[in-house]
């Protein structure tokens, strides 16, 4: 790594190498003048005009003009299953891309010297800083099948479930880093996917007041011509002031009001439950609006701050029933909601799948003491945010009222099985 500091902070930098065993030397100077010089020992092997070397570059245009076709990534592989709501949501618990992932984390430190507040497996990891009261909270994101229907929607979705999972602790998000991983872009639909992906980080950084400040790409990801899907993935690290003040994902207390936090919407295209029940990636990603984004980003840290929530879990990937279900085992306690628009009967046929597992945005499903409901109810009004109540926790099951009743102890059984079943 390059790293650019004030000569009076060098060796306080060597030293914080020196105590991970890493070796460092001060191998250039930023000079005054716009030049670029190389000594190699007392000779001077290189001096440039420094435009000569970033300016005047050809730019890379597109192969070929934008496509006009409808996407689908993944073709159909037959009739859905007849899934009841039950088996539906085991099933997206015990994916692999919503399932536990303690097999790969539990496999190195991540307590990081007992800095960790809160573990991953959550919406976010926290790692106090040490001597201070400050809290880093630190994320990583991407969603290849929303960008592979719509990279710039995917990008931009990126960006605010990243932002969502750091927000979920009660820190602020501070800043950006960015994974582009990316086919042959010689081919026009990649090198368009490619610019529209660029093109919405920075749509949703510029909206969320987030700057982007480093990044990677990986390019040419394909064999035998076929390649990968476009793939934005997004790091984010946020500030908390006091690390006493954080949230966590996980239900709390007996008793508890659960809440929904943003819109009541019925999205499957692009989602977990799409790709499970019909084998396909179709139609369009969920809708993004950003100002309401920010909006619920203001109305929970807010809240955290204030001291009125007892958690708040980032409601993405498998939708609401996923949401409350993974808050129900953070928690290690049960809970039973309602939701008033599945109707007396509604099956999955029937359009409930929609709004127990479709991937609307801007959603948080949060949790309090019913002293704070008042309190919350104008916080939601003064921000303009929906605000929804859906139940209580407690019990050792999970239950949507005329749609799901599940142990909890099957939920952690398929959830923790989802990788290790597969190694």
């Amino acid at each position: 790594m390059l790293i650019v500091a004030k000569p009076g902070d060098v060796r306080s930098l060597q030293e914080v190498f020196e105590r991970w065993d890493l070796h460092s030397d001060v191998v250039a100077v930023i000079l005054p003048e716009q030049r670029f010089v190389v000594r190699d020992g007392a000779e001077q092997v290189c001096d440039l005009p420094l435009d000569l070397l970033v300016d005047g570059a050809p730019p890379r245009g597109a192969p070929g003009p934008r496509p006009d076709r409808p996407k689908s990534a993944v073709a159909s592989r037959g009739p859905a299953p007849a899934w009841t709501s039950d088996e539906a949501l085991l099933a997206l618990m015990g994916s692999p891309n919503l399932g536990s992932r303690s097999s790969v984390y539990r496999r190195y430190d991540h307590q990081v010297g007992d800095a960790t507040v809160i573990l991953p497996g959550g919406d976010a990891a926290l790692v106090r800083v040490d001597g201070t009261t400050l809290g880093l909270a630190l994320a990583t994101d991407g969603n290849s099948r929303y960008t592979a229907l719509d990279a710039h929607q995917g990008a931009m979705i990126a960006v605010c479930e990243a932002a969502r999972n750091v927000v979920a602790t009660g820190a602020r998000p501070a800043a950006v880093t960015n994974c582009l991983n990316f086919a042959n872009p010689e081919h026009a639909d990649v090198w368009w996917d490619l610019h529209d992906a660029i093109e919405g980080i920075g749509d949703a950084c510029r909206a969320l007041d987030i700057p982007v400040v480093s990044g990677n790409v990986s390019l040419y990801n394909d064999t035998g011509g076929t390649g990968i899907d476009p793939t934005v993935v997004i790091g984010m690290v946020g500030v908390i002031d006091d690390v006493a003040r954080r949230c966590t994902a996980g239900f709390r207390d007996e008793g508890d009001l659960v809440a929904l936090v943003g819109p009541v919407a019925a999205e499957l295209d692009g989602s977990e439950y799409q790709r499970l029940a019909g084998g396909v990636n179709a139609g369009t990603p969920p809708g993004l609006d950003i100002d309401l984004e920010r909006r619920v980003h203001a109305f929970v840290l807010e809240a955290i701050e204030a001291g009125l929530l007892h958690s708040a879990h980032d409601c993405a990937e498998g939708g609401l029933a996923v949401a409350i279900a993974e808050s129900c085992l953070l928690g290690d306690i049960g809970a039973w909601v309602g939701i008033d628009e599945i109707g007396d009967g509604e099956g999955l046929i029937n359009g409930a799948a929609g709004i127990l597992f479709g991937e609307s945005q801007s959603r948080f499903v949060i949790s309090f003491a019913r002293e704070a409901l008042v309190r919350l109810h104008e916080l939601a009004a003064r921000h303009s945010v929906p605000f929804r109540g859906l139940g209580s926790v407690g019990g050792e099951r999970v239950g949507v009222t005329r749609c799901i009743d599940v142990s909890l102890a099957d939920v952690r059984r398929v959830h923790g099985g989802a990788l290790i079943e597969r190694e």
